[in-house]
């Protein structure tokens, strides 16, 4: 009780400061005093860093959700047990990598991080998805589980069920003659 009550007072103390590095400072100090860090503790979920980046996000058979976040960022601490769950809930097919901004500021501008928390999604290795701040959860969790359904199917009857409806309906269908609108005529 004493911890939640000493979060608010150092934010005002802080905004008295003259320097915005020494309040953050601060600011994560009294938070993971209070053991509110934002912290995972799932399996599925890791702090990542630079050199780590690329290739967790080009795991192509996940989907990969990249969290940029910082410990004295407030949305970011509620979103972190959000994202927990979700990964959680998934078993592996989604999986969580946490960049702290302050840690890794290379990285967060290299990737025009412009806001945290900013939640990149990743599927197949390509960027599918970006959220910047706090969505609701439900919000959240249908988008994360949009991407994840639409993961190739692991089995081979599924595989097939999907290659007999290409069959059916092809994705280019060719050309008739009389292609042109009315009017217009050949040279």
């Amino acid at each position: 009780m004493k911890a939640a009550r000493l979060i608010p007072c150092l934010l005002i103390a802080a905004a008295m400061l003259p320097s915005c590095d020494k309040a953050r400072e601060l600011i994560a100090e009294a938070a993971k005093k209070a053991g509110k860090t934002g912290a995972a503790h799932s399996e599925w979920v890791s702090e990542i860093g630079a050199d780590d980046f690329e290739t967790f996000s080009q795991q192509g058979d996940k989907v990969v959700i990249i969290d940029f976040h910082a410990p004295w960022c407030g949305p970011c601490r509620e979103l972190a047990p959000i994202l927990d769950e979700i990964a959680n809930e998934h078993g592996g097919k989604v999986v969580v990598g946490k960049i702290n901004v302050d840690d890794h500021p290379g990285i967060a501008t290299d990737e025009g991080v412009q806001g945290i928390p900013d939640v990149r999604i990743f599927r197949g290795g390509v960027q599918v998805d970006k959220i910047v701040g706090l969505p609701p959860a439900s919000e959240l969790k249908q988008r994360i589980d949009s991407h994840a359904a639409a993961l190739p199917a692991a089995s081979g009857e599924a595989a097939g069920a999907t290659d007999a409806t290409a069959e059916k309906e092809p994705a280019v269908r060719p050309m008739t003659e009389d292609w042109l609108p009315p009017g217009i005529q050949k040279r």
